[in-house]
């Protein structure tokens, strides 16, 4: 029973957090915060030494985390790293407001 609990209020709270952050993407409070990261990132994905720091960054991070979460964090980066460091290197063109758009922040 305590840990059914435990379940409603984790849900409880997961779903406050995502009206808030609704709310506040409403108000594009992220955009400019956004597009200042994504315009770093843009920049620094395209030198070539980055993508293994990168990538040994997320598995450290992975590391981090209780073992569900680090099981999923590294599966996530073993499978779809590649992916989505291309994804972010075809993107050389495209500016920073539209990358946050598909994130919703902008």
């Amino acid at each position: 029973a305590e840990l059914m609990l435990t379940y409603a209020k984790i849900a409880e709270e997961h779903a406050e957090l995502l009206q808030f952050r609704h709310e506040v993407m409403k108000m594009g409070l992220f955009c400019d915060p956004c597009k200042t990261v994504v315009g770093y990132l843009l920049d620094i994905a395209m030198k070539d030494n980055i993508r293994d720091i990168v990538k040994d960054e997320l598995n450290t991070k992975c590391s981090t985390f209780s073992f569900v979460v680090k099981t999923g964090c590294s599966f996530v980066v073993d499978h779809f790293f590649d992916t989505l460091w291309k994804s972010i290197r075809d993107q050389r063109n495209a500016d920073a407001e539209l990358l946050c758009r598909i994130v919703k922040t902008c």
